[in-house]
């Protein structure tokens, strides 16, 4: 037998194709860029598993490093094209697109002629002028999510005809495009301007079958406008309160009682007490999601008499002590920690991980955390091999290269996720 006919046992040859693109979908893709040299096996399979495709000027926390290609506004604006048509060329299985830079007619001729697979779309139209409805008939007919910057009422319009199971979008200045045409699988929907009496439009179409609704700001006389017509989405799931500073009003806490469905809310405010009477009307809640900039003991209080099944905490404070910390550690809800500034201390944050019972995801800022934190999320996922757990910060590895060693070669198990802010 011919020795050419046996694999040598270091070979990349010995996995079939299905395991090497599990394997490769988990590189990066500058990585992917560079392995695709590595073999004609490799190039043919390589970006088969890249399903979202993110193109950015600049890094931040809601983008994965993972998905993102960063290029320059002085290099986008020369070579846009040559960019979009190269990679529509290599990301040929894309279903989530998302571009950070204004596109133009041509780039949308690339999207309909190359990304057939694409359900959801993210990007500024302020230079798309009559091609919505050809990109529509080449991709809408799969589109269920739609977020477009700077486009026209009438784009939107032409778009939307050709999107029968859109599911989300996200509104601008084109509201007024959703109620003049029906979408029949419409349940979640994202406002950043709107005029009252477009809204109660849009509540005569929607009201039955919107589960989800956000506001990205919402003013207290505003507020007060839309408070009727709010009330009447019945089957409403999820709400979602940009605010700043607002006291919650009579009216607003009775058309809260209205929502018997609703599971989730996330509000922006000041304190907690003035969102307590709120709460209480709708303490039939899973999920409640708090954003503060201050946060305290009768905070904490107030959520603890919630009947809730589960807590999130984002905190915009300068600092929270290791005082408050170990308060924290003791909220029977407790699920979520997401500190967007300030300093905590790697012993508050250790003894906040190994003795709050619900405790599964932190998010932080912070550069002060070492090995020792890392170890205690280590442990308890270990201790709890059900539970999934998420641990991210913006520097998991501050300058120290031994830790960056230690951390990268001891076991981290199978239900913690260790991810760095980008």
């Amino acid at each position: 037998m011919s020795l050419n006919l046996f694999y040598s046992k270091d070979s990349f040859e010995r996995f079939d194709d299905d395991l090497c693109e599990l394997l490769l979908r988990h590189l990066s893709i500058s990585d992917k860029i560079h392995f695709e040299c590595v073999s004609k096996q490799w190039q043919q399979l390589v970006f088969n598993k890249q399903q979202k495709l993110i193109i950015n000027c600049i890094i931040n926390n809601y983008f994965r490093i993972y998905d993102t290609i960063i290029v320059s506004q002085k290099i986008w604006d020369k070579n846009k094209l040559s960019i979009i048509k190269c990679l529509t060329k290599k990301f040929k299985f894309i279903i989530d697109l998302e571009i950070s830079f204004i596109i133009n007619n041509q780039i949308l001729k690339i999207f309909a002629k190359s990304c057939k697979f694409l359900t959801k779309v993210k990007f500024y139209g302020r230079d798309i002028r009559g091609f919505c409805e050809t990109f529509g008939q080449k991709c809408g007919q799969k589109l269920e999510l739609i977020d477009i910057k700077d486009t026209s009422e009438e784009e939107m319009i032409s778009l939307l005809r050709t999107t029968p199971k859109l599911k989300s979008i996200r509104v601008y200045d084109n509201f007024e495009a959703l109620n003049e045409r029906y979408l029949p699988k419409l349940e979640e929907i994202k406002f950043n301007d709107y005029s009252v009496e477009v809204f109660e439009k849009f509540a005569n179409l929607y009201n039955k079958q919107i589960k989800k609704i956000s506001f990205d700001f919402l003013t207290p006389s505003m507020s007060k406008e839309i408070i009727p017509h709010l009330s009447r989405f019945e089957n409403l799931e999820a709400l979602d309160f940009g605010l700043f500073c607002y006291v919650w009003n009579e009216d607003f806490i009775s058309m809260a009682k209205n929502f018997k469905k609703l599971k989730r809310l996330r509000i922006y405010a000041s304190e907690v007490n003035q969102s307590f009477d709120l709460l209480k009307a709708v303490n039939n809640l899973d999920v409640f999601e708090l954003i503060l900039w201050s946060f305290g003991d009768k905070d904490m209080e107030v959520i603890e008499t919630l009947n809730l099944t589960q807590f999130s905490l984002y905190s915009k404070c300068n600092s929270l002590s290791d005082e408050i910390l170990y308060k924290l550690s003791k909220m029977k809800r407790l699920s979520k920690l997401c500190f967007t500034s300030g300093i905590l201390s790697d012993s508050g944050v250790c003894h906040l991980i190994k003795n709050s019972l619900k405790l599964k995801t932190i998010e932080l800022n912070d550069k002060h955390i070492n090995e020792t934190t890392i170890k205690a999320f280590v442990e308890k996922a270990l201790k709890n091999s059900k539970t999934f757990y998420k641990f991210i910060s913006q520097d998991i590895f501050p300058d120290n290269r031994r830790l960056k060693m230690r951390i990268t070669n001891q076991f981290i198990p199978e239900n913690l996720l260790i991810k760095k802010y980008i």
